[in-house]
């Protein structure tokens, strides 16, 4: 049985177009912004390993958030 998710995961192509969706029509404030690379990163994302991704976590209420990627 689930009891919560934390968070949705989101591969968007335009990451500023993606938050102006996101912030300026559904009102989601910008949290964590970081960029991470790596073969580990690649492999998660089924990239090659010089894969450089930016994630942007948008706290959607308590415990929960949307992450754009």
């Amino acid at each position: 049985m689930i009891k919560a998710i934390h968070h949705c995961g989101i591969g968007v192509r335009d990451m500023e177009v993606s938050l102006k969706f996101y912030c300026d029509l559904l009102g989601l404030e910008k949290g964590e912004d970081i960029e991470i690379e790596g073969a580990l990163v690649g492999e998660i994302v089924g990239l090659p390993p010089d894969t450089k991704v930016r994630i942007v976590h948008l706290p959607v209420c308590e415990g929960h958030e949307l992450e754009l990627f």
